[in-house]
């Protein structure tokens, strides 16, 4: 193959988008001979470059999966970032409208805010854009007259979705500085009607049994999960159906750390105890959407889970309503407590009877 005959000029970005799609659907050893192609082809760009990217694109993926999920998004549009009139200008990545009082705050009619939003990145404590990168994209949003507000991905943190929300509302400042610690800044509560938990004492720790036999969820390094139990003051509460011990790990698992393993048998127990870690309602809806694909052995990308936008109000697996009818039903039962930074906050209530034995069993207890 000659490659500089058939090159095609496609920019960097071009060529990541395809990529970014091929690998979702295509086995690797496909999309590695196609991405050394694209590689080779691209006139102003490398590999490294390429891969950075494509980890961009799939940053918005998470970003634009989290926003569906939530359940506040009314529109979300992916903008085409090469424009046909050129300009000062640089073209944000969505252009996007919320619910901003879905659940939060007590109204008698919906409000909304439209904008436009542009995700970024890093590896850092915190994300710095300024000069004339800040100010062309400034100059984007003031000629449609809409907010510009920064969706800041930390990676430092790759098993949860930190993102921090900023709305660049001060035009007199030549700079912006987003800091991880800015996550609790209320963007996420007004975006997403997003909000935060932790367990509630040192005195509760959780119990998971994994076995060869059949079940929901496999773990490469114990096995198969079959039991989970949550022991509150050297007392038992054990959950035998697959379903619940499926959903409760996967939600303790996420807030908990574990303190030992003890092999009894052909089994495997894990014992979780309490970690000083608070976790959002999006951190848990996005992590149990990650492991409720095909395989559910390993957390799915959300570009792939993209693919199938057009199922996921419909038929997505777990939904935000059900992450939600659990949560409360441990919060009645004294096991998690919010954390609530804003007095303008309140839980829609949503009930599952089938979690209600939670709080009856602890009151046995208690």
């Amino acid at each position: 193959m000659n490659v500089e005959k058939n090159a095609v000029k496609l920019s960097k970005i071009e060529i990541a988008k395809l990529l970014k799609t091929l690998r979702a659907i295509l086995p690797d050893e496909t999309y590695q001979k196609i991405k050394k192609y694209l590689i080779e082809v691209c006139i102003d760009s490398n590999e490294e470059t390429i891969n950075s990217a494509i980890n961009g694109l799939s940053e918005e993926d998470e970003f634009a999966l989290i926003s569906l999920l939530m359940g506040t998004t009314i529109n979300l549009v992916p903008l085409e970032q090469r424009p046909i009139i050129k300009g000062e200008y640089i073209v944000p990545d969505f252009l996007a409208s919320f619910q901003i009082n879905k659940g939060v705050i007590r109204s008698q009619y919906p409000q909304y805010l439209k904008c436009f939003i542009d995700v970024k990145s890093t590896d850092k404590d915190k994300y710095k854009i300024g000069g004339s990168e800040l100010k062309r994209r400034r100059n984007f949003a003031k000629q449609f007259d809409l907010p510009l507000l920064f969706a800041v991905r930390f990676t430092k943190f790759p098993r949860f979705p930190f993102w921090v929300l900023v709305e660049d509302n001060d035009y007199s400042k030549s700079s912006l500085t987003i800091n991880f610690t800015d996550i609790m800044n209320g963007g996420r509560e007004k975006i997403w009607n997003d909000y935060w938990f932790s367990v509630t004492t040192n005195k509760i720790l959780f119990k998971a049994e994994f076995t060869q036999d059949d079940s929901i969820l496999k773990c490469d390094q114990y096995g198969n999960l079959r039991r989970f139990e949550i022991i509150i003051n050297e007392r038992t509460i054990p959950f035998t159906d697959m379903y619940k011990v499926t959903m409760l790990y996967i939600l303790f698992e996420q807030i908990t750390e574990e303190i030992g393993l003890i092999e009894q048998g052909n089994s495997i127990i894990q014992i979780l105890a309490p970690s000083c870690n608070l976790r959002s309602i999006s951190d848990v809806l996005y992590r149990f959407n990650q492991l409720g694909r095909n395989n559910r052995n390993l957390p799915s990308p959300a570009p792939k889970i993209l693919l199938h936008a057009d199922q996921i109000c419909k038929n997505f697996t777990i939904k935000r309503e059900f992450i939600e009818g659990i949560i409360q039903q441990l919060i009645k039962a004294k096991i998690l407590k919010l954390f609530v930074p804003s007095n303008s906050f309140q839980i829609s209530k949503v009930e599952y009877q089938d979690w209600q034995e939670i709080v009856v069993n602890i009151n046995k207890f208690c």
